[in-house]
């Protein structure tokens, strides 16, 4: 049998601070994210993603990423750790300037 694949999203174009609800995850995942920084923000705009190990009881977080102060599209791939069940993703908006827009997505694979 072959390996499955689907994707989940997680947050969809968000513009205010706020953390995903939880996502089931298969056996191999990526959480891949995009935020649009428009404007010059004083303060950049970060995700951190969470994962947890023990079936959505316990969450544990990942690095802060954090874009550049300069108006852009910018792009992360961020490997979950292989003993995670469930994940969300903390989205803070940037401070100054317009706005950032937050989207992400797990790519959820399954063996059979």
């Amino acid at each position: 049998m072959a390996l499955s694949q689907s994707s989940l999203s997680v947050l969809s174009a968000v513009t205010t601070t706020q953390t995903s609800s939880a996502q089931s995850l298969g056996d191999i995942q990526s959480l891949y994210v995009s935020i649009v920084v428009v404007g010059t923000p004083t303060v950049a705009p970060q995700f951190i993603p969470q994962y947890s190990p023990d079936g959505g009881t316990t969450y544990y977080n990942g690095p802060t990423y954090t874009t550049p102060l300069v108006a852009g599209t910018y792009h992360y791939i961020v490997n979950m750790p292989s003993d995670a069940t469930h994940a969300k993703v903390a989205f803070t908006q940037q401070t100054g300037g317009t706005s950032s827009t937050l989207t992400a997505q797990i790519s959820k694979k399954t063996f059979p």
